[in-house]
Parts: C-alpha cells; sequence; structure tokens
C-alpha cells in the first residue's frame, strides 16, 4: 500500500505522432526524473512501462488511454489494458474511476472492483471530482488521484492547475492517500 512517498510523480508520456513517443526516451525521460529526485513515474502503454521498468527501481504507474465517443480520454480502458501493464512491469495500475459510463456500459467503479478482483498490484483511481473520490474510495482504490479534474465535462471550468480544494475535499472525507 506505501509504494508512494510523499513526493513528486512525474508523468513520463509523449503524445501519439511526437519523436519522443518510443520507449528508450520514455525510459530516458524516466532516469531523469529519478535524478531530479521523483518518487514514482506515470507512463502510458505496457512496451513504454517495460522499458522503464528496466531502468528505475521507484514505483511506476501504468496506465493505457482511450476515448469516449465524445473525445474525451479514458484511462486504461479495459482489464486486458491492466493485465498487460502489469506484465509489464507496473506496480500501480491508473484507471479512470470518473462516475461517466464506460463504452461496456459499467461505471468507474464497477471497473475499479473488476480490477482489484483480477490482479494483485495497487490500483489509483483517476477521478474529477469529491463524489468519484469517495465512491473510488469505497470501491478499494489503494490511492485517489485528482487527474482528470478539468477534463470531464462537468469539471471543464477547471483552470488547468492542480485542484488543491479537490484534495481538501476528498483527504477530508477518505483514509485513501489522495494525489494532487
Amino acid at each position: 500500500m506505501n509504494k508512494l512517498n510523499r513526493g513528486l510523480i512525474v508523468s513520463c508520456q509523449a503524445e501519439e505522432g511526437s519523436p519522443f513517443n518510443s520507449p528508450e526516451f520514455i525510459a530516458a525521460f524516466a532516469k531523469a526524473a529519478v535524478l531530479g529526485g521523483a518518487t514514482a513515474v506515470r507512463v502510458r502503454d505496457p512496451e513504454n512501462v517495460a522499458s522503464v521498468r528496466k531502468v528505475v527501481t521507484l514505483p511506476v504507474i501504468g496506465l493505457t488511454k482511450g476515448y469516449y465517443s465524445t473525445g474525451t480520454v479514458l484511462i486504461t480502458p479495459n482489464i486486458d489494458d491492466v493485465i498487460r501493464l502489469v506484465d509489464a512491469g507496473a506496480d500501480i495500475v491508473a484507471v479512470d474511476a470518473t462516475r461517466r459510463p464506460r463504452p461496456d456500459g459499467t461505471s468507474g467503479a464497477e471497473f475499479l472492483r473488476l480490477v482489484k478482483s483480477t490482479v494483485k498490484v495497487a490500483v489509483m483511481a483517476d477521478i474529477s471530482n469529491l463524489d468519484e473520490g469517495v465512491t473510488a474510495a469505497d470501491a478499494g482504490a489503494d490511492y485517489v488521484s485528482t487527474t482528470l479534474s478539468g477534463y470531464t465535462e462537468e469539471t471543464k471550468h477547471a483552470n488547468g492547475l492542480p485542484d488543491i480544494d479537490l484534495v481538501r475535499a476528498i483527504s477530508s472525507r477518505v483514509s485513501t492517500p489522495v494525489i494532487a
């Protein structure tokens, strides 16, 4: 449970089409993050997780990205993605735990429970608001992360900065560690 220490989690990702979007560059980003004092890295796609796992010993948070029909991002869309991330070496798997129905009709909390019953790694619930944070903690999330604040229809008004008020509100309601 206590894989993450207080400190900076560095996202080591590159967008599709970027010249940096290859396992060797993502691994180099992760090594640089370690040199800079990161306590964990967040890495997209199993091939990148495997490459990073070879060069760092700190926790690797793995995820994949899909999309809802609206074009908004869906973090780790299905259980096959989860299994591939774990097999690649992810210590923690990030999943979309918002209340938006997933393409298969399940809620974020239902998917989170499925993940917890399928794999034996920590699960980080990416949420966008207080209700989702509390629901994710109740569903068994090992960590609740405000990653999606500002990226859902009801939170799109956010200014792109970490939502410290949301972190404070969730932290006052759950015992699960909250990540900004």
